[in-house]
């Protein structure tokens, strides 16, 4: 066994869930170490010890039954130091067990590795990154969650992202009830999860002289004047359209209908498609109310204008 005390996680092998084994993994719990539990039996839930029950709920305590019968249990890896390859081997290939050992290659990674994941949506990228974000936490005391600038598509992406640090940090200190958790949130209440528009902005706006900007340098988001001109082509296409396609919609309340196409706007922007542009043939669909094409028409014409009173500023004109 090795003697270097965990931080975040070890893995364990045996073959039966037996009474040193669990009091083992309470020990490493009650320290904050997420448990990766290989053993060969089934595990009843029903009769273990609360603390191994909320770990297992909250994915503290991960239980992997495997096929494999091996006679040299214990210790298999204290955080990302792998002490025994051949059994880590013996696990990735067999294709029946649930054991997911992309996530714990990613999550156990060297502290100064950079990683790419590529993968489609609801294959737990997101977990997986909260999960190294607590690995390099917990791995390097100098650390601090404050310093981390996380990069999300949508705003909404970035609260939850938040939500989901925090809900994790609370229940490492339900396990724990140790303080450095507390500060921990502290920490994640500063930390700049931001949209790249938003990140983008905030080092423009905080270090604009260097890059040769005044000292008052500011950006706007011309918010005010996007609604003023959604508003204006709304008023257009009901005018203009010989369908009278508008006739379908006045018994929305305007601003519900601008607060629609704003967050359509505003998921287009998120992926950086220009509508006027070329480059892309936004299928806009065929809707039988009509509304698609009101909704083309809005769009093209607002992000237009915007894109022409932006260049006017930036040209002095």
């Amino acid at each position: 066994m090795n003697a270097k005390d965990p931080k975040y996680s070890v893995s364990i092998y045996n073959k039966i869930l037996d009474e040193n084994t669990i009091n083992d993994i309470k020990e490493y719990l009650k320290k904050g170490i997420t448990v990766y539990l290989f053993i060969n039996e089934k595990v009843n839930k029903e009769i273990l010890p609360d603390i191994l029950k909320y770990a297992i709920e909250s994915y503290f305590l991960i239980v992997t039954q495997i096929n494999i019968n091996l006679y040299n249990k214990g210790l298999k890896s204290i955080d990302n130091d792998i002490l025994d390859y051949d059994f880590f081997e013996n696990v990735c290939k067999d294709k029946e067990n649930e054991f997911n050992n992309q996530q714990f290659k990613i999550v156990h990674s060297k502290v100064d590795a950079n990683i790419l994941i590529k993968a489609g949506a609801g294959t737990g990228k997101t977990t997986t990154m909260i999960n190294r974000i607590l690995f390099l936490r917990h791995m390097n005391r100098f650390f601090k969650l404050n310093e981390v600038v996380l990069i999300t598509f949508t705003n909404e992406a970035s609260i939850q992202m938040r939500e989901r640090l925090i809900k994790r940090i609370e229940k490492y200190y339900s396990l724990t009830k140790d303080n450095k958790y507390l500060k921990w949130l502290d920490e994640v209440a500063n930390m700049r999860i931001r949209t790249i528009h938003s990140f983008a902005r905030d080092i423009l706006e905080k270090h604009g002289e260097h890059l040769g900007f005044y000292d008052n340098f500011k950006i706007t988001t011309f918010k005010y004047k996007r609604y003023k001109l959604i508003e204006k082509y709304i008023e257009e296409f009901k005018n203009s359209n010989d369908d009278n396609i508008y006739s379908e919609f006045e018994r929305i309340p305007q601003y519900e209908l601008i607060r629609k196409i704003i967050a359509i706007i505003e998921k287009l922007d998120n992926f950086a498609v220009d509508t006027n542009s070329i480059n892309y043939n936004v299928n806009f669909g065929d809707e039988s109310s009509g509304f698609n094409k009101m909704l083309e028409f809005i769009i093209k014409n607002v992000t237009n204008e915007l894109e022409q009173i932006k260049k006017k500023i930036i040209h002095g004109k």
